[in-house]
């Protein structure tokens, strides 16, 4: 699955494709008690070399409730461990997100990370471990031709409108590992293809990202492109805890049993991610 992103309206995006439709009451049984919903719902990522900025908490929604939303967790305490020094979250505004506003927590590659959230009077926590960075990530090349607005108008009877052979991602994965792979414009300058159609097409910013996979290649084809400009991709390996969730999301909530989670007094997951980064452009024919 590919899915376009507006990216201005939008934190950085692992989201587990239906964790929190998996977590709606799967755990609680009707004739369950109150204590028993008070449980923290953790969607909490951090990247390698990257700022901690994608720790997201929600109340646990209540079997057979009304609601389809869960409520965002605002006020809880946060903190991330590392190196026995303890690093204090902050959120801002009422979406449940919590981020490190400093610089001195930093995420590597092969080390412990703890997570502990303070709220309903008790301690959620987790532990991951950065795992290594994707290797051996190749493309076949680093320019994309194709054709845009602009060329139409310049030359409307000359263009090539012959699709363009896909620009192909490889790296390696000899243990059948699971990855995931961003794709997005990094141009400050980027014009759209179409240019004067953004609000036709919905196209105010250009990002890409797949489902995990076990595959070890992934292409990107000229009617995956939007923008003209400076593109990067790349491609995370996926850590094991997140991998559990994710091959579990077809438990059936009505079944009342356990979801996967590694998160102690809570549900959810706390996990790392690690990637490579190649780069190409996208010119106009």
């Amino acid at each position: 699955m590919i899915r376009f992103i507006n990216k201005k309206n939008m934190r950085k995006y692992i989201a587990l494709f239906g964790l929190f439709a998996l977590l709606i009451g799967a755990c609680t049984k009707p004739e369950s008690n109150e204590d028993e919903l008070k449980k923290v719902v953790m969607e909490a990522f951090i990247f390698a070399g990257e700022p901690v900025d994608d720790i997201r908490l929600t109340e646990l929604l209540p079997f057979g409730g009304e609601d389809t939303v869960a409520d965002p967790i605002n006020d809880a305490d946060v903190r991330i461990i590392w190196r026995n020094q303890t690093f204090t979250l902050s959120n801002e505004g009422d979406s449940g997100v919590y981020h490190y506003a400093g610089t001195d927590l930093q995420i590597n590659e092969g080390e412990l990370y703890k997570i502990e959230v303070d709220y309903f009077g008790k301690t959620a926590s987790a532990f991951t471990i950065v795992p290594p960075p994707t290797e051996g990530l190749t493309i076949t090349r680093d320019t994309m031709e194709v054709f845009s607005f602009e060329s139409l108008i310049d030359d409307p009877f000359g263009i090539d409108l012959t699709p363009t052979d896909p620009i192909i991602a490889e790296w390696a994965n000899p243990a059948n590992e699971y990855f995931y792979i961003v794709i997005q414009n990094t141009d400050p300058n980027a014009k759209p293809r179409f240019e004067g159609f953004e609000d036709i097409f919905d196209i105010i910013d250009f990002f890409i990202f797949s489902e995990p996979t076990q595959e070890n290649s992934y292409e990107i084809t000229d009617i995956d492109i939007s923008h003209l400009g400076d593109h990067e991709i790349k491609v995370y390996r996926v850590n094991q805890e997140y991998v559990d969730l994710f091959t579990n999301l077809d438990q059936d909530s009505r079944t009342l049993n356990e979801p996967i989670t590694n998160v102690d007094n809570g549900l959810g997951v706390f996990s790392a991610f690690n990637s490579a980064v190649v780069n190409f452009e996208v010119v106009s024919k």
